[in-house]
């Protein structure tokens, strides 16, 4: 089975001090290897190559794939090979959509998913769907495919709307890689369309539509981009700054996640 010369070739490529080093930025996510990212996008090349890549996402998408390691290659199988028509990919990640349960998976398939660029009318259903669902990590991806796919100034009222929708608000306040999300898509916008980005950021802190320390997030992103000029970081700042003063002090909103590992180490002296 190809899923099985997968997972051989993932284990030939692992390495334990990269298990030590990706399980830091992983929090929770125990079922992996330790692969670097250049073995696990070779190893997807090489499944692009052999011309079999429905027979894989068959396996794959049938059995529960649970090792991270396995679930990005599928996932950069499925976005990387040009033979599988735009729709047949957006059929097969309806399917893959489960297995995405941490930021690294969301993230490296939807940059992988390039033919959003050339499909950008075609994929804000699939889009939409993923913001309106409860799942937290269907969301991120959403955004991640936004942020990635759609800059460009005829769809900035599109991208706007879709970082207001409901489901969107409501889970960056409660799911800290939403709310990192959300902060990341607004801060990229923010590059090419500092003034139309910003407005938005003013009113819904105003209107507490986002909570403020998603869009502090926000801002301290912006503020850490060697692309945007320091007046238009300053501008930003004292605005938002202004805008919190005025707030009562935010009760709800995501905290950055405890790494679960962080327990099981012994505890350094002198701390």
């Amino acid at each position: 089975m190809l899923l099985d010369q997968l997972y051989l070739k993932l284990q030939m490529g692992a390495h334990p001090r990269y298990y030590d080093t990706s399980g830091a930025m992983l929090p929770g996510v125990v079922k992996r290897m330790g692969v670097p990212m250049s073995v696990v996008r070779e190893a997807a090349k090489d499944m692009i190559r052999l011309g079999r890549t429905k027979t894989l996402l068959e396996e794959a998408l049938s059995e529960k794939l649970e090792t991270h390691e396995v679930i990005l290659v599928v996932g950069l199988v499925l976005a990387g090979d040009w033979r599988l028509s735009f729709s047949e990919k957006l059929e097969a990640a309806r399917q893959y959509m489960p297995f995405l349960t941490n930021w690294a998976t969301c993230d490296t398939f939807a940059q992988a998913m390039r033919d959003f660029e050339k499909n950008r009318e075609a994929g804000k259903p699939f889009i939409e769907s993923l913001l309106d669902n409860p799942n937290p990590w269907y969301v991120r991806t959403g955004l991640v495919l936004i942020l990635n796919h759609y800059i460009d100034r005829s769809e900035l009222d599109w991208v706007l709307s879709a970082f207001s929708r409901t489901n969107v608000r409501a889970l960056a306040r409660t799911h800290y890689y939403v709310s990192m999300a959300l902060a990341w898509a607004a801060s990229v916008f923010f590059i090419r369309f500092p003034d139309e980005v910003a407005a938005w950021l003013r009113t819904v802190a105003e209107e507490e539509a986002v909570d403020i320390v998603t869009v502090r997030r926000a801002v301290q992103k912006v503020r850490d981009s060697y692309r945007v000029p320091d007046e238009a970081k300053k501008r930003l700042t004292d605005s938002i700054r202004a805008i919190a003063a005025a707030l009562p002090p935010c009760k709800v909103y995501a905290p950055r996640p405890k790494n679960p590992e962080d327990d099981e180490k012994p505890a350094k002296k002198g701390n």
